[in-house]
């Protein structure tokens, strides 16, 4: 029998497509914030960044619609970048100087962020064997990365990729890292080549998979809930039953001491009562109008407890009054 060639074998997956040996594909994530800053003024910097890149035919920049999201994020639009990797390496510079630079992006000013901030992240999507060049042996290459760049490169992991063949590489730390450290990624996306499709058509199936297990968890939830409160309800019913059960004699007893304790407590609870009010009015109304108040800080690029580099939220120290003179000039 002959071999099976190219063309007559099935359908792959379209996460995977073979590029020319010059030419890498990724993905770029870019905030839905961004990108409306990006498309503003009849899309002045979109068109910006087409003409730096954008030499030859070659090069694909496609931005994907509205609403159309990377699987697993909220609000990450996807920039399908294809061509030589010099040229891809300067179309993502350009995309984050968008990201850095926006004004709309809403930055964590509360420090809540386990991650740090949007501004300090740079959000690529590979195929699966382009991140096991980033990776390399036993993790040898990303190690060597980010220690000399002093960054973090954080990768899907296989157990929670959710689009097959592909993996989402976030590069954390300052921009000047980041930028540096991205050259050496790209070099090794360029050591293989099957790389991701630039279509996004694909995604809108794993999206309606996540949606449709989100739904699940949530009514197996309501599911418990509900058995839990019939199974209270039961339980209360059975106890008036078996407390209506008791003897004649022992429920005139009960009667007569409810009759006396009530007369007792219907004397005593008045006091109490306006005392508890006069105790809690005054309290009360501060609460409602405290609000929360908003730290004062800002992100600086520092080692965790572990030695390892991180973003991490300094709140900045009020200032004394001697200060606040030396610093108007008193």
């Amino acid at each position: 029998m002959s071999k099976r060639t190219a063309i007559d074998t099935p359908n792959q997956d379209k996460a995977k497509k073979q590029r020319m040996p010059n030419e890498i594909a990724i993905k770029f994530l870019l905030p839905d914030v961004v990108v409306g800053a990006l498309l503003s003024k009849k899309a002045a910097a979109l068109k910006r960044i087409r003409d730096q890149t954008s030499h030859s035919n070659a090069f694909v920049l496609k931005l994907s619609a509205k609403g159309q999201y990377y699987p697993g994020t909220r609000e990450e639009r996807m920039v399908a970048l294809c061509g030589p990797p010099q040229l891809v390496h300067r179309a993502c510079c350009l995309l984050q100087d968008q990201i850095i630079d926006d004004p709309y992006l809403v930055t964590d000013e509360c420090g809540t962020n386990a991650a740090g901030p949007r501004q300090g992240q740079m959000k690529i999507v590979v195929s699966d064997r382009a991140a096991s060049k980033i990776i390399g042996s036993r993790g040898s290459v990303v190690k060597d990365i980010s220690r000399h760049f002093n960054i973090v490169v954080a990768i899907t992991q296989s157990k929670e990729v959710i689009v097959p063949n592909e993996r989402l590489v976030t590069i954390i730390g300052p921009s000047r890292n980041v930028f540096d450290s991205l050259e050496p990624i790209i070099y090794q996306i360029s050591q293989q080549e099957t790389h991701i499709d630039t279509e996004f058509e694909y995604y809108e199936q794993y999206n309606k998979t996540a949606e449709e297990e989100g739904v699940k968890e949530g009514g197996e939830a309501g599911g418990e809930e509900g058995d839990k409160c019939s199974g209270e309800e039961g339980n209360i019913e059975k106890s008036t039953e078996e407390g209506g059960e008791d003897k004649d004699g022992q429920g005139e007893e009960t009667k007569e001491e409810s009759t006396e304790d009530e007369k007792q407590e219907s004397k005593e609870e008045p006091n109490v009562e306006t005392k508890e009010e006069t105790k809690e009015e005054p309290n009360a109304e501060p609460q409602k109008r405290k609000k929360v108040p908003r730290k004062d800080g800002r992100w600086v690029w520092q080692q965790d407890s572990m030695g390892k580099p991180a973003w991490g939220w300094i709140e900045n120290k009020p200032m004394t009054s001697h200060q606040g003179h030396r610093a108007r000039g008193w």
